[in-house]
């Protein structure tokens, strides 16, 4: 279903507004729901992806998802919000999300607004939007932050998203460019995940069930058919009140003949229920002195 924008905006090929779409998923589960009139609906996760002007929602678990984006490619970064339907088995309600996206330096450049109908038999719904330009390479360089606001009164949610430069150095502490990042929950014995789309690989996890957080880095090999090299990557764990949890290391030999190598680590209990709720940051930093990235989880 469509949900119409009451503009579309693009000036002088500068980031503007385009049109908000929702999408309703439905699962039955023979419970019934509590109905919860203050909190109408809860939210779950959001997830950004890049796209032309006209383009359909990513599936969750794609490889379109990323919280990095390379400034000269970058157009329209579209947010996808995964929404818990609290009035669910209740009566249909109208949902109304206002998404904010924030320059680096603290201005508000935008928020489109999503107004969708969801059915009292829709358990969650899939909402989303964004906002860009139909030229690429329009963004600064810097790290944006997108919050959620609930009939444009109280905040939901928020993630941050990452606009790299196009300049890339060759120097030692450059010998690698941070591509993507994911988190999966599992124990030291179990496998890996296949690839980006299995879909363990998220960044909301249950605090009951949850052991190690994983974190599965892609980087790109800047001395690909040069020479063999190796990689060390400090993963850094902190909560949300900025306090160090872990530092798990990552060390390779990446051989020259890799353009990307992909790489994990993890922080965690062998028992699950020792993760305290709250929003982790996970920090990427290159022989422990070069910051390449970093990306959010949820435990709830």
């Amino acid at each position: 279903m469509k949900i119409p924008s009451k503009a579309i905006l693009t000036l002088f090929a500068q980031p503007g507004l385009v049109a908000c779409r929702a999408l309703l998923l439905g699962l039955f589960i023979t419970s019934s729901a509590f109905a919860n009139i203050d909190n109408p609906v809860e939210f779950v996760e959001l997830g950004f992806f890049e796209g032309t002007e006209n383009i359909e929602a990513a599936e969750w678990g794609s490889q379109q998802f990323k919280s990095s984006f390379s400034k000269s490619r970058t157009r329209y970064i579209y947010t996808l919000i995964n929404l818990k339907n609290n009035l669910w088995q209740i009566k249909p309600q109208e949902v109304n999300i206002s998404v904010r996206y924030y320059h680096f330096d603290g201005r508000l450049l935008a928020q489109p607004v999503i107004t969708a109908e969801v059915p009292a038999d829709q358990e969650f719904a899939d909402l989303w939007t964004g906002w860009g330009s139909v030229a690429a390479d329009q963004w600064e360089s810097g790290q944006y932050r997108v919050e959620l606001w609930l009939n444009n009164s109280k905040k939901i949610g928020q993630d941050i998203f990452q606009i790299k430069s196009n300049t890339i150095s060759t120097s030692r502490s450059n010998s690698v460019e941070f591509d993507k990042i994911g988190f999966y929950e599992a124990s030291p014995e179990d496998e890996v995940p296949s690839d980006w789309n299995d879909s363990r690989v998220r960044n909301n996890f249950n605090k009951d069930a949850t052991r190690y957080i994983y974190t599965m880095i892609n980087l790109k090999n800047l001395r690909w058919k040069l020479q063999d090299q190796s990689v060390r990557i400090h993963l850094r764990y902190y909560h949300s009140d900025g306090r160090l949890l872990g530092d798990p290391v990552i060390e390779y030999d990446v051989p020259k003949d890799w353009e990307y190598a992909e790489l994990w680590n993890g922080w965690g209990w062998p028992d699950p229920g020792k993760w305290p709720a709250d929003r982790y940051r996970v920090e990427l930093w290159l022989d422990n002195r070069d910051k390449i990235g970093e990306s959010y989880f949820t435990i709830h």
